[in-house]
């Protein structure tokens, strides 16, 4: 959103797909990213697998991209963790400037995200974008696309996003 606050001319079509725009609204993240840093390194290393049943609906995921999930949350360094928790946390958008998007928005919130209000970001951002629509996916956790229920491209072409 940053680079679409921007540089709008470069895009045509835009998608958000739970939108970690609402990270600073959420107060035991704010704490948790502040305090990340001083995290043992041991507990940052279980950390992956305690966040796994957080990021998706485990049910709803198949083994193998259990497997993907759990290894691609583990494999990020402390760092770079920390570093993202911090722009996250000290993420900024000039609505002002959004609201003159004219390009079509597509918002898609899981109602079962653990980790984030994605509906209510959905909601809240397609008061920002004048030409969006939302799509909620009524059974899926924050990490939607591992799901074996949830295909991005047969979303687009249901709403016209894309065409055949």
């Amino acid at each position: 959103m940053k680079f679409l606050e921007r540089f709008p001319q470069l895009f045509t079509k835009i998608i958000l797909i739970n939108s970690a725009s609402s990270f600073h609204r959420v107060a035991w993240l704010n704490l948790g990213s502040q305090l990340f840093p001083y995290t043992p390194n041991v507990f940052y290393k279980l950390a992956s697998f305690i966040s796994m049943p957080f990021l998706a609906n485990l049910n709803r995921v198949s083994s193998t991209a259990k497997k993907v999930l759990f290894n691609s949350t583990r494999s990020a360094p402390k760092e770079t963790a920390s570093q993202r928790l911090t722009l996250m946390r000290e993420f900024e958008i000039n609505e002002m400037k959004l609201t003159k998007i004219t390009q079509p928005v597509l918002l898609i919130a899981s109602k079962d995200d653990r980790i984030l209000p994605s509906e209510a970001e959905a909601i809240r951002l397609s008061n920002i974008f004048p030409n969006s629509q939302i799509i909620n996916l009524p059974h899926s956790g924050h990490a939607c696309l591992v799901e074996k229920d949830v295909n991005l491209y047969q979303i687009l072409v249901s709403v016209n996003f894309i065409f055949m």
